[in-house]
């Protein structure tokens, strides 16, 4: 595999050599500082609650929580990920709205459990 060079050791950086790394590249992390960390490396304030896994943010969060580290494979959000609906409907749209709006309803649920105001009506369109 190439080697690829990434300037910046923040959040973003770290992730990129982080994800290239996964894939089998040969990373070099540039940094500018001598210690590659950020402010978020040194804060003292606990992390939020995580969201439910039948929402597509909690099922990403468990997705890389529980995937094995010799083998993960970086992955986009997809309705595979979040916890199944029992008695789902099976046409592949109605599925999905249907799983669209139990995620919706827990997420709010959630957020309205950890002080998150919502910030408008925003509906998924499928």
């Amino acid at each position: 595999m190439a080697l690829v060079a990434v300037a910046g050791g923040g959040l973003a950086g770290t992730e990129a050599a982080l994800a290239l790394a996964h894939c089998g590249h040969d990373v070099r992390l540039y940094e500018m500082r001598p210690q590659v960390e950020t402010p978020a490396h040194r804060t003292a304030v606990e992390p939020p609650p995580l969201p439910p896994s039948d929402t597509m943010l909690g099922a990403l969060y468990r997705y890389l929580r529980e995937a094995n580290p010799d083998d993960f494979q970086p992955m986009n959000s997809n309705w595979g990920l979040v916890d199944p609906m029992p008695d789902a409907p099976r046409r592949k749209l109605v599925r999905r709205r249907a799983l669209a709006a139990r995620a919706d309803a827990s997420f709010r649920s959630w957020a309205a459990g950890v002080g998150v105001a919502p910030s408008g009506d925003r509906h998924l369109a499928l």
